[in-house]
């Protein structure tokens, strides 16, 4: 019998805290390595690289732990690619001796860039796992040409890498998954209720949660709501969260007379999004570019409808039509004509098209999502 393989994952990505609070970090790799860790995945710890002077001078450097996962964070003297890597190495000697791992798992080129320039990975396999941010990134190029396997965050990142670099391999898709628990209550609740009936006499709540950036495309689905109207569609939208674009979206609304049927909310936890979601009739997020929001997921737990953008991470779980729409270009328009397709729909149709929504989603829970992520590098 062998012993099972010893893992390093190397990332930025991982948060400082268990902690799910306002401004904090995506949890979405925290919560996968978690559940790989459940699944069986032997985790010696999380490498993190701080890059030491960026837009303030920080020095963080150690052995921490989140949660039960030991985080070990090396200090990058220098900027990006240019660093003394030699200073770096007299630290990963000290906190990550060789001899506790056997394969890196890097997320992101940069951090497989400078993990291949510090790291002793002679006699090591390194994993390359590609978000969407990569696509920016000069490393993603260097790391593609050098690895013992790629990997992508999402069916549309795959589609992206293939496109762009022809004939690799790309050997799987480590995807994010919600909490189990969510699902195991869809399953106990009346999902299609009343709420879905929707017909003109009635108001359809639309449902946005997320952060207020320009990327997310907030302002073309509160542009789509006198496009609705016209069409003698009562349409109201929730705006939950917060962000740089939130004074613009406010002016916006007050600009279109829309005072009495957009809301903002602000950022609230985690339990009150779910309460709204469950209130709500479709969720929308036209994000370009995304990697995968797990909101996506979660909506569709709730029973929401949901509505993402053509080629980003959600397209691959969602099909258009069939289970959820996808938008070919974030534009009012657009919006306004996936959800009228929505509600031309019978009552039946509605119910079928929401039922294969949550049959989609009940196989992207975390305990699925790390057992895949596990099965993938061995």
């Amino acid at each position: 019998m062998t012993n099972a393989t010893r893992f390093l994952i190397c990332t930025d990505l991982y948060p400082d805290t268990d902690t799910r609070e306002r401004g904090h970090q995506t949890h979405a790799v925290k919560d996968l390595v978690e559940s790989a860790i459940q699944g069986g995945m032997m985790v010696v710890g999380v490498l993190r690289f701080n890059q030491v002077i960026s837009k303030e001078i920080r020095l963080k450097i150690g052995i921490s732990y989140v949660g039960n996962v030991k985080i070990i964070d090396i200090p990058i003297f220098g900027y990006r690619t240019r660093f003394l890597s030699f200073l770096s190495k007299l630290f990963v000697r000290k906190y990550l001796p060789a001899s506790q791992y056997d394969s890196v798992i890097s997320h992101m080129s940069m951090s497989y860039y400078r993990a291949n320039k510090i790291l002793p990975l002679n006699t090591k396999r390194h994993y390359l796992v590609v978000h969407q941010g990569d696509f920016f990134q000069k490393t993603l190029k260097l790391s593609i040409e050098n690895n013992d396997g790629v990997f992508a965050r999402s069916d549309s990142i795959k589609r992206k890498l293939l496109d762009r670099f022809g004939n690799i391999e790309v050997k799987g898709v480590v995807y994010s998954g919600i909490d189990d628990k969510l699902i195991e209550a869809g399953r106990s609740r009346n999902l299609f209720d009343g709420r879905y009936l929707c017909s003109k006499s009635k108001v359809v709540k639309l449902i946005f949660c997320g952060a207020l950036l320009p990327l997310k495309n907030v302002d073309k689905i509160i542009e789509s709501l006198p496009i609705l109207h016209e069409r003698g569609v009562s349409a109201s939208l929730m705006i939950v969260g917060d962000g740089p674009d939130l004074k613009k979206l406010k002016s916006l609304v007050c600009n279109l007379a829309l005072g009495d049927c957009v809301f903002f909310t602000g950022w609230r936890r985690k339990e009150e999004v779910f309460d709204f979601l469950k209130d709500s009739c479709i969720y929308i997020m036209p994000s370009k570019p995304e990697t995968l929001g797990l909101a996506y997921l979660e909506a569709m737990a709730m029973g929401c409808l949901v509505i993402g953008h053509v080629g980003e991470g959600i397209d691959g779980i969602v099909v258009d039509g069939f289970n959820g729409y996808l938008v070919g270009a974030a534009d009012a328009v657009d919006i306004a004509n996936k959800i009228s397709r929505f509600l031309s729909l019978s009552d039946v149709d509605k119910m079928h098209v929401l039922k294969r929504s949550f049959e989609a989603v009940s196989g992207c829970t975390n305990t699925k999502a790390g057992l895949n992520y596990f099965s993938s590098f061995k």
